[in-house]
């Protein structure tokens, strides 16, 4: 299993179910297991409720950990894009400062 991560920011304004719910969908489309890392506890994507929990807002930095058997960077490039991208909400609710 390869693995790779790197640490992005929200540009959401609040992050709630539909966006984590979009990106379990995002990961299971690419067959990659994705982790969510922030201030020291790593989750899988699977864990919705936990990961709202966290009540991420814009700016707050994330961990974005990729796992697969085969090369996981181009999964990586294409979520962290969907999340700089505002993870599919309306363009009202983020910011591209």
């Amino acid at each position: 299993m390869r693995e790779v991560r790197v640490k992005v920011q929200i540009v959401n304004a609040v992050l709630h179910f539909r966006p984590f719910a979009r990106l379990r969908e995002l990961a299971g489309k690419l067959d990659v297991e994705l982790l969510l890392g922030y201030k020291g506890e790593v989750l899988p994507i699977t864990r919705l409720l936990a990961l709202i929990g966290w009540e991420l807002t814009r700016g707050a930095e994330i961990e974005v950990v990729v796992r697969s058997s085969v090369d996981p960077s181009s999964a990586l490039e294409t979520i962290v894009a969907f999340i700089q991208d505002g993870l599919g909400e309306a363009q009202t609710n983020i910011s591209h400062e």
